[in-house]
């Protein structure tokens, strides 16, 4: 393991004992041999690694395969549809999203969880926090889960309960039990994403046309 030399020596111990870097490395098969792996930058959410950045040497196969890392927390964004006389709507919210250049990006309400993994939970409080709609978490139907609920073969499976979700999304599950990796190239972000349909009148939500 090295690190960059900005990194103080409580800075690297407070990395390697992160949420974040356990998580990753924990959950890396076995088809990846690493020869390297250095840590190159970090940022701080109060005391806690909110973010990580590291660089790797790696193989697959015996081939040398890319490794600039951004690690950050998993998330949850939800899909919300009202329908109003006759018409769907969709509620969305609008942020300035520097890495992709927008001042106003139109985007579906969302939010970085914490280490519980209760996506439903910190789904319904993003969703208050950004546009005032206050849902309770049961109510919202988590999506990923329904289409994680086949085997391979198509063969229907139970869901399982909430808490057994969340925690397996969290810790030592495979990728494909946690959600969608929106850009695996560099990022180990993966998604969640909760649905919510209901019919509403126009006076109480103020829907209006643009």
């Amino acid at each position: 393991m090295k690190s960059s030399a900005m990194f103080t020596a409580q800075d690297e111990a407070d990395c390697l004992a992160s949420p974040l870097f356990k998580d990753w490395a924990e959950n890396n098969d076995e088809g990846i041999k690493f020869s390297e792996i250095k840590l190159t930058d970090f940022d701080r959410f109060g005391k806690r690694i909110g973010f990580l950045k590291m660089t790797t040497k790696a193989k697959v196969n015996g081939v040398d395969v890319p490794g600039i890392c951004f690690l950050r927390s998993a998330a949850v964004s939800i899909l919300l549809r009202l329908i109003c006389e006759g018409e769907t709507w969709v509620v969305c919210t609008r942020q300035a999203r520097i890495p992709v250049g927008r001042s106003a990006l139109l985007e579906l309400p969302a939010g970085m969880t914490d280490d519980s993994g209760a996506f439903a939970g910190v789904a319904a409080k993003e969703l208050e926090e950004e546009t005032g709609i206050r849902l309770p978490a049961e109510a919202l139907i988590d999506l990923t889960a329904m289409a994680q609920s086949k085997d391979p073969h198509g063969t229907p499976s139970p869901l399982t309960s909430y808490d057994e979700l969340h925690a397996s999304a969290i810790r030592g599950k495979a990728p494909g039990d946690r959600g969608m990796y929106p850009s695996a190239g560099g990022c180990n972000e993966f998604l969640r994403l909760m649905f919510h349909e209901r019919t509403v009148t126009r006076e109480p939500v103020h829907l209006h046309k643009p």
